[in-house]
């Protein structure tokens, strides 16, 4: 298995990161378990094209997985694990964009917490 990490690769590789919050179907996400060692990218191998190749930047330990309602309060309660106070230096926007759809949504995303190996 794995996961990427996209934008907030540089979190990731700081060790700033140590959730992620996806809007993933309940069969997938159920295939991660507490203990597995999941390869992380910085973009998803399957969704790329032969110009932009995806790098292997690690591997994680699955600490915790559930499914989280989102509201206006997670970003400002997670943000710090999701690597967004490390990645407003470099892209603010992407960061705020983040938020404000954060803001808005009313629905369960699957939380992944892990340790970067």
């Amino acid at each position: 298995m794995y996961i990427s990490m996209g934008w907030t690769t540089p979190a990731f590789l700081a060790g700033e990161k140590t959730e992620t919050r996806r809007n993933w179907k309940d069969k997938y996400a159920k295939k991660f378990k507490i203990g597995d060692c999941v390869e992380v990218w910085d973009k998803s191998p399957c969704w790329t094209t032969h110009k932009q190749k995806p790098i292997k930047i690690g591997n994680l330990i699955v600490v915790r997985i559930y499914k989280q309602k989102i509201n206006k309060n997670t970003f400002y309660n997670r943000s710090y694990q999701e690597g967004f106070d490390y990645m407003i230096k470099f892209d603010s926007e992407k960061v705020m964009t983040t938020k404000r759809e954060w803001d808005i949504q009313n629905n369960y995303l699957w939380v992944l917490e892990f340790k970067k190996l």
